[in-house]
């Protein structure tokens, strides 16, 4: 992707958050390839994938779940 992480931060600040793909199901990494919604570091093979806001991931679920049992 041209403009490296900087340019596919640009292009999703809108809607989307980034998630690294450790936070999220194959599923997940499969749609965002598909969608183009996902940047693969060169030097450090590490993924990043813009999220729409709507979808979750699992960690998303802990934190929630972490939040409802302190009540």
């Amino acid at each position: 992707m041209s403009g490296g992480i900087w340019g596919f931060m640009k292009k999703f600040v809108d809607g989307h958050r980034i998630v690294s793909t450790g936070d999220l199901t194959l599923f997940q990494i499969a749609e965002a390839r598909k969608e183009g919604r996902i940047f693969i570091d060169n030097e450090t093979g590490l993924g990043w994938v813009a999220l729409p806001w709507e979808l979750t991931a699992a960690k998303d679920k802990q934190r929630e779940s972490d939040l409802s049992n302190r009540k």
